[in-house]
């Protein structure tokens, strides 16, 4: 990160990069700190400058220097701080140790961030921003016990939420970096109960998603060997799926209630009190048929037809449950998405926004409702004329919260409105993420600027990467669709859009 600025007549540059031995993940983690001063002046100066740091502590006390530059003259300060400021010392260090690991960082960063799928397009910031977006992405991955935990931040949110900690395997894997994809998911799956369930800190949501992330690695690689290996891991997972559901229904002849065959667990982070909710059951019951064709495609057909009439009938329950829950007000019929409290509807004040619209738009990306479905519309109405979007964006507490549109967005594609899909993907980078760092955060407030301080953001990051790939390029059943959301003004005379190394369904 290069900071510029001016003060007194005096051009500074501010330099920071993170640098470990080796560039290991697993060596201590120190930020190499250059300070240049240059005198523009036509006399000599003085420059005071000063180091401190926050926290303080007793090894890493505060420090000013004066620089005594001539006219014209400039001067490095280099220092080597360590992340840990309480365990570690600050040191000022030679120019040959700084420039050595400052050669090392850039290497080692122009090779991560040029490996599987790159895009070079007419827009730079874009191109500057899938490269940042790629770069948080593997940031926010810690390995502890070696094991690679994706967490939602750093330093804040240090947890694994199963939901979005099984999404951004299939960001690396939409990219092209299969073998990071794979780490991780095989790490995700150690966290795996005896009964089956993977859940951490989320909810309903979490085995369904770890099973569908899990199906479109193999989608995407054909690795059917590594298939093979998850895939009793697979089955217990959806089992779990099974018996779960089974406790809401009733006994044969008695009266069905509109939320027979559902879920009644934890429904989300926020709102961990057990509810029925189809968010859940959704990415549930999607991943109940995303693991029926991995074990057709292992071969196992039994289990795969046993699979197939699970699937089956859970679909059959949830849409069954949803045509039962929907009700007209205003000229909208509107979906309750916990169909036994309307918690969610009850909190906005029947909005389409707020935690309503972020978990609507969770919902609407596992595709287990087709895009021309009539609930998809329902729901896509009414978060669209209710509140529930600001600048094609998800609105959540005065401002936007803009990765929870995704599921908004790739309807709106499979749709053809693509409009709806470019606003979005601006509308986020001008309030979604830092300006020139394009860090995503978790809530923007648009009438200040102000972030929240959740950045950053693993989630926002991960559904950042998918958005414009699915712009870019996308699967369509039995299409692949290229260039379907580029911009216009990328495609005027002598402008070109390059995409190399991108991984499909279709190689």
């Amino acid at each position: 990160v290069v900071v510029r600025f001016a003060h007194d007549g005096i051009e500074y540059k501010q330099t920071v990069f993170g640098y470990s031995e080796g560039l290991s993940p697993d060596k201590e983690l120190w930020a190499y700190v250059e300070l240049e001063a240059k005198n523009s002046r036509l006399q000599a100066y003085d420059a005071a400058v000063g180091v401190r740091f926050s926290p303080a502590s007793t090894l890493n006390a505060a420090k000013t220097w004066n620089l005594k530059l001539a006219a014209g003259a400039a001067s490095r300060l280099l220092l080597r701080i360590p992340f840990n400021v309480k365990a570690s010392a600050w040191a000022e260090i030679p120019e040959a140790d700084f420039d050595a690991a400052s050669r090392a960082a850039v290497f080692f960063w122009t090779r991560e961030l040029n490996a599987g799928m790159t895009i070079d397009v007419p827009e730079p910031r874009i191109n500057d921003a899938v490269r940042a977006w790629r770069a948080y992405a593997v940031l926010d991955v810690d390995k502890i016990n070696g094991v690679l935990e994706p967490h939602d931040g750093a330093g804040f949110y240090e947890q694994i939420f199963g939901y979005s900690a099984a999404l951004l395997p299939h960001a690396l894997d939409l990219w092209g970096r299969p073998d990071d994809a794979r780490a991780i998911l095989d790490s995700l799956l150690t966290f795996q109960q005896p009964d089956g369930l993977f859940t951490s800190n989320f909810g309903t949501p979490d085995p369904g998603t770890l099973l569908n992330s899990l199906w479109e690695h193999y989608e995407l690689t054909g690795d059917i060997a590594w298939l093979r290996g998850v895939a009793p891991k697979m089955i217990k997972m959806a089992d779990w799926i099974i018996a779960k559901r089974k406790e809401s229904m009733v006994p044969a002849g008695a009266k069905k209630s509109v939320t027979f065959g559902l879920i009644k667990y934890k429904p989300y982070c926020d709102y961990a009190t057990p509810a029925f909710d189809y968010f859940g059951d959704t990415y549930c019951a999607a991943g109940l048929e995303k693991t029926a064709r991995a074990l057709h495609a292992t071969g196992q057909k039994e289990e795969a037809a046993r699979m197939d009439r699970e699937a089956v009938e859970y679909r059959r329950d949830i849409l069954a449950s949803m045509d039962a829950s929907v009700f007209e007000r205003d000229g909208f019929k509107i979906l309750p998405l916990e169909p036994e409290t309307r918690r969610l509807l009850k909190s906005t004040n029947d909005r389409g926004g707020g935690y309503y619209g972020l978990v609507a738009g969770c919902m609407l990306e596992n595709e287990f409702l087709p895009a021309e479905d009539e609930r998809t519309g329902w729901v896509m109405r009414f978060m669209k004329e209710k509140g529930g979007l600001r600048l094609g964006m998800a609105e959540f507490d005065g401002g936007v919260n803009h990765a929870y549109t995704y599921g908004y967005w790739l309807d709106c594609l499979k749709l053809d409105r693509v409009k709806e899909a470019i606003l979005g993907f601006y509308a986020s980078l001008a309030y979604g993420m830092s300006r020139e760092t394009y860090s995503g955060v978790e809530v923007t407030h648009l009438f200040t600027g102000a972030n929240e301080s959740t950045l950053p953001h693993l989630y926002s990051c991960t559904q950042q990467l998918r958005l414009l790939r699915m712009m870019l390029v996308r699967e369509d059943g039995p299409d692949l669709r290229l260039g379907q959301a580029v911009p216009r003004h990328w495609l005027s005379a002598s402008r070109k859009i390059d995409i190399q190394n991108a991984p499909t369904n279709f190689g």
